[in-house]
């Protein structure tokens, strides 16, 4: 029984480490305004565009199966209404420091109302919270060390979205549609469609964590000084956006009058001036193209099954695309640091600049006025859509509860999401306060939080290195300017993508 478990821990340490690695990925920390001081926002890889998944009982995913027994169950009300925990203190685990915490101080409007709503959740649930910090590598490695020891690890997790598989191979997990107080049909948990994303093998395993998931939108910045420089105006691009014309082929064509030579010397330099540059390029910045093509890698059948969707043509051709952006001539995408392009744009040498909105308080104290903008549609349609962050926070239950913890946990959930989606206009109203320097950036960033975007290949793409290099490598690889083009990089790792997602679909059974 020792070797066994030693084997098993021996198996997670390794999952966990390939979580951590991510590949050649950039996660960027920030702060930002709408989590408490000293929390951090990460800001980092993604994938692009989502379909519902099927729940258990063979639906949509969205609707509760009401297997649980005890607690009270949601019908769409208000889910503080009648709910009463009875003075349990509900353990949270998050990789987000403080996220939780009614006790932390606060140093903005959005702030001190996510305080308020957090001692409102405690007052009106009766309940405490024990807000725990945890590193993101460590989280399941102790949560199984805690669990197959019998004991209680946490009553909710809040941890990154690429790392959720992890919990559930190792059925960590709780499925959330089999706990009657939770109601997966409610909008406020799918936020960046979280409840599709998570939605595979016989469960729903996640659900939105909605003011982490809106701060991350991401989007493009611009300079305004440079944009009047080549002819046109902030409001000529705000009207774009509005008519529903503000489209990539678009910014390509801007961005190419924005290229200058500065230094005077041969070939194009950091001194020189970009029509676009981006966060962590290659795995950021390509999977918004997919979303915005309307694509996905992994798809989801009716029975939850996980499907293999790469050698589909238009997500090739996405993939194709994103990687012509970035190679592209007036593209600074290859070579530096994020640090490194932010400071590119904030000293005038891009004209745009691809980022999550909460990177915006690393730069805006930048001497050019600049301006936000939602992702661009790949067509004339005003679907303006976007990855998420796949570096956003998620809430799971974890196993080794008992049935009154699951239902108090679910409860909170439930509670929590429902009072925190609605204080994202005052996060934005802070952002547009504090951080840009019009009105339109701030509608521009519910424009692009709302057509934003988790998939399941976000969700499982870290699960082993097959899944990573059969789809996001594909990615990285082409847009990273090497040679082995996209369809030979699918034929090339097909085979043992396709046996490592039945592997892990295997697991769930």
């Amino acid at each position: 029984m020792i070797k066994k478990i030693s084997a098993i821990l021996l198996v997670l340490c390794m999952t966990v480490c390939l979580f951590a690695g991510c590949n050649n990925t950039t996660t960027t920390t920030t702060t930002s305004d709408y989590l408490i001081e000293g929390s951090g926002v990460q800001t980092g890889t993604q994938e692009g565009n989502t379909s519902g998944g099927t729940g258990s009982n063979g639906d949509n995913g969205n609707n509760n199966n009401g297997n649980s027994s005890g607690g009270q169950q949601n019908t769409g009300k208000n889910p503080l209404d009648g709910v009463d925990l009875g003075g349990a203190t509900l353990t949270i685990y998050s990789v987000t420091e403080k996220i939780f915490d009614s006790s932390a101080k606060a140093t903005t409007k959005s702030d001190n109302s996510r305080i308020s709503m957090l001692k409102k959740l405690e007052k009106d649930l009766n309940c405490k919270i024990d807000n725990k910090s945890i590193a993101a590598g460590q989280l399941q490695t102790l949560a199984f060390t805690t669990i197959s020891s019998g004991k209680s690890f946490a009553h909710i997790i809040a941890l990154n979205a690429h790392a959720t598989a992890g919990m559930v191979a190792n059925k960590l997990a709780e499925d959330l549609s089999k706990i009657s107080t939770i109601d997966l049909s409610q909008d406020y948990l799918n936020v960046g469609g979280a409840v599709e994303a998570s939605t595979y093998g016989g469960g729903t395993w996640y659900v939105a964590e909605p003011i982490n998931i809106y701060a991350s939108a991401q989007g493009i910045f611009f300079n305004k000084r440079i944009l009047e420089e080549i002819g046109y105006s902030d409001t000529q691009l705000y009207k774009m956006v509005e008519d529903k014309q503000w489209t990539i082929a678009k910014m390509r064509e801007i961005a190419a009058k924005a290229v200058k030579d500065m230094d005077g010397k041969p070939g194009m330099t950091t001194e020189d001036r970009w029509g676009i540059t981006y966060i962590d390029t290659e795995s950021a910045f390509a999977p918004s193209v997919l979303e915005a093509c309307g694509v996905k890698m992994l798809t989801v059948d009716k029975n939850g099954n996980i499907n293999y969707n790469m050698e589909n043509s238009d997500v090739m051709n996405a993939i194709t695309l994103a990687g012509q952006i970035v190679k592209d001539s007036y593209s600074y995408g290859i070579g530096g640091s994020d640090k490194d392009r932010i400071k590119m744009f904030s000293t005038g040498k891009a004209l745009f600049f691809y980022a999550p909105a909460a990177n915006v308080s690393q730069f805006s104290d930048m001497d050019d006025d600049f301006g936000f903008l939602p992702f661009p549609s790949n067509k004339n349609d005003g679907q303006y859509h976007a990855a998420v962050n796949w570096n956003s926070t998620v809430l799971m239950i974890p196993k080794g509860l008992s049935d009154k913890e699951k239902q108090n946990a679910g409860s909170y959930l439930q509670a929590y999401a429902y009072l925190s989606e609605d204080l994202n206009e005052m996060v934005r109203d802070d952002y547009t306060a504090r951080y840009f320097r019009d009105d339109e950036s701030g509608e521009n960033m519910d424009i692009a939080a709302d057509g934003q975007k988790l998939t399941v290949a976000q969700s499982i793409g870290n699960t082993n290195e097959a899944i990573l290099s059969g789809t996001y490598r594909v990615i990285w690889d082409w847009v990273g300017k090497k040679n082995t083009a996209v369809a030979s990089h699918i034929q090339s790792t097909k085979s043992a993508c396709v046996a490592a997602i039945k592997e892990f679909t295997e697991k769930l059974k």
